[in-house]
């Protein structure tokens, strides 16, 4: 049913609940793992900070990565650059998924209508299975 699954991850504690979630599924299913990484420093156009958050990126990244060969499942893991939930969805897409995880981040209502959430967004701008993991 599941041939690729891919996993926001971001190194949090809710991210690594996902990909938990997501390895489960990836044994039972045989399916790849693809791991996305975001980098949002829309904000920043310093460019020492710019390399520090893309360093930062690449070594939650080659977590994630780790963790996956440790249970012997096919993976990527990709960082990319931009809007954490766009670019979450857009890895989707571009590589055919079947299923996209990611983690809650249990704000509190107030925060979560003021800021939204990156398993809000995903879950509007995709047009496969979200599973939001608590």
């Amino acid at each position: 049913m599941f041939k690729r699954i891919v996993v926001g991850y971001d190194g949090s504690n809710h991210s690594k609940k996902a990909l938990e979630m997501a390895i489960d599924i990836a044994k039972k299913y045989g399916a790849e793992v693809i791991t996305v990484t975001v980098v949002d420093i829309a904000t920043s156009t310093d460019p020492n900070i710019v390399k520090i958050a893309e360093n930062a990126a690449q070594q939650i990244a080659s977590e994630a990565s780790e963790r996956l060969s440790k249970e012997g499942i096919t993976h990527r893991s990709i960082v990319r650059h931009g809007n954490p939930g766009e670019e979450i969805v857009k890895t989707s897409k571009e590589n055919n998924a079947d299923l996209i995880v990611v983690g809650s981040r249990g704000l509190s209502t107030l925060r979560r209508l003021i800021l939204g959430s990156v398993s809000r967004s995903v879950i509007n701008k995709s047009k496969i299975p979200v599973l939001v993991v608590k």
